[in-house]
């Protein structure tokens, strides 16, 4: 077994909740912090684009918990404070696991390579909102925009 959800809850973020995710040890796998990173999200809050937030615990056979998803935007939101916009929501999963090895496993669940959006797919959102340019073939639409740029 690599790892088995023991819950899922949607839940309000509030400070606490994410001091508590932010303040927690994280995995083997997690990264140092990105101060891009670290704009980009608190940019997205404060103009009320945030989508729910996705954290995900690892808790080992001994009850210990390691954070596997959650730091970056669980960091900017205790950061708020205060500041924090309402309404802002995260789904919090944990995960029962055996040892780091399964750690491992789980945060590759997490914002995989093979599943990321490509330039062509954010090209063609774009170009989607405008009506006339919606029958135009993506890639050509795409190749137009980046000759006129």
């Amino acid at each position: 077994m690599a790892f088995t959800l023991l819950n899922s809850e949607l839940l309000s973020v509030t400070s606490e909740l994410a001091r508590k995710i932010a303040q927690m040890p994280g995995s083997a796998t997690e990264r140092p912090l990105d101060d891009k990173r670290l704009d980009y999200l608190k940019g997205q809050i404060m103009a009320g684009q945030a989508t729910v937030f996705n954290w995900a615990i690892a808790v080992r056979p001994d009850e210990t918990e390691r954070r596997i998803n959650g730091q970056h935007s669980s960091d900017i939101l205790a950061k708020l404070d205060g500041d924090m916009p309402s309404g802002l929501m995260v789904n919090l999963s944990r995960y029962k696991v055996d040892d780091e090895r399964d750690e491992i496993l789980l945060f590759r669940q997490f914002d995989p390579k093979g599943s990321l959006r490509s330039r062509g797919d954010i090209a063609g959102a774009y170009q989607m909102m405008e009506a006339d340019l919606r029958a135009v073939p993506r890639p050509a639409a795409k190749s137009a925009a980046e000759g006129i740029a």
